[in-house]
């Protein structure tokens, strides 16, 4: 299957290119979601205004709001990535290599057990980046920050106390979890890692960078270190499994649990206590030991992509 390694476009040319796309995407996004905005609320850009900064006072406008962000990462997003593929003859690469024996069971079976074995490490993360103290000339940033991560939690929080409510979440899985899975693992994984592989002929610089502009585009400082881990956590796992889909599969399982766990613990998702040491322990040996095994298997069941490119 042909794929951005075996493409005519040299890395830079192709990153340089899905960036001008990227930026027409983005402005198209922000100007098609500005229509269906003012369409799904009655043409009033105010009361838009209201829903988006104040949600827990509008509960009826949630399945407009899901499906205005969804509309938005489809355009500017999805869309741009799917016409760059068309453009330059490229397809979406869902297997890195030809050779591949390993059982597609126990490959999703292992992705999901390392899922839930790395969370109890990421919540230590998350911990300590939500403690980090900035300048005092970093105020105003650190408000924003804040203002932006209370936004975010309030809008799981509405489901929260909505959990009854089968409609709205079927909804945000499938607006919170299905579509970014897919939209955002083919641009992070299928487009900048598979180039910056090619690029700095160095896997483990380019998943790690990767994860860096993965979370670099969500935007959330009190999110960066967790989010670069986890981005770079699902580079690991298309690399060495060459195949697409493992990585849609775990960043699916990350946001459903997020999802599930606002949708019917909502007070406890909020105010989880902190992993016990002990825990810590426990979880990073089991996870440990599934990375190896996962890593070891790969190793030997699948030929490892081509990183060879005259640049």
């Amino acid at each position: 299957m042909n794929n951005l390694n075996n493409s005519k476009l040299s890395a830079r040319e192709t990153l340089a290119r899905y960036a001008i796309y990227s930026l027409i995407g983005l402005i198209f996004g922000l100007l098609a979601s500005s229509v269906l905005g003012l369409i799904l609320f009655n043409g009033s850009n105010d009361l838009l205004q209201k829903v988006m900064n104040n949600l827990s006072d509008y509960p009826q406008y949630m399945p407009r709001i899901l499906a205005f962000n969804a509309f938005f990462l489809i355009c500017g997003l999805l869309l741009p990535t799917l016409l760059f593929f068309k453009k330059y003859g490229e397809r979406i690469p869902f297997q890195l290599s030809k050779k591949n024996k390993v059982p597609v069971e126990f490959l999703v079976f292992l992705s999901i057990m390392l899922m839930f074995a790395i969370l109890p490490l990421i919540s230590i993360i998350a911990d300590w980046n939500n403690n980090i103290i900035l300048p005092n000339s970093w105020e105003s940033f650190r408000i924003a920050a804040l203002e932006k991560e209370q936004a975010y939690n309030e809008m799981f929080s509405y489901l929260g106390s909505n959990h009854n409510t089968f409609f709205n979440t079927i909804l945000l899985t499938l607006f919170m979890a299905v579509v970014p899975a897919i939209a955002e693992e083919i641009v992070f994984r299928g487009i900048i890692q598979n180039s910056l592989i090619k690029l700095f002929k160095n896997p483990h610089l380019a998943i790690w960078s990767a994860g860096v502009i993965f979370s670099l585009i969500h935007f959330s400082f009190f999110g960066f270190f967790p989010r670069v881990v986890m981005g770079a956590f699902f580079g690991y796992l298309y690399f060495y499994s060459g195949k697409f889909y493992i990585p849609v599969i775990a960043h699916f399982i990350n946001n459903f649990i997020i999802v599930m766990a606002f949708s019917f613990l909502p007070d406890e998702a909020q105010t989880l206590d902190h992993p016990s040491i002990g825990y810590i322990i426990v979880s990073t040996m089991i996870f440990g030991g599934l990375a190896y095994v996962f890593i070891r298997t790969c190793l030997q069941s699948v030929e490892k992509p081509e990183l060879e490119e005259n640049i």
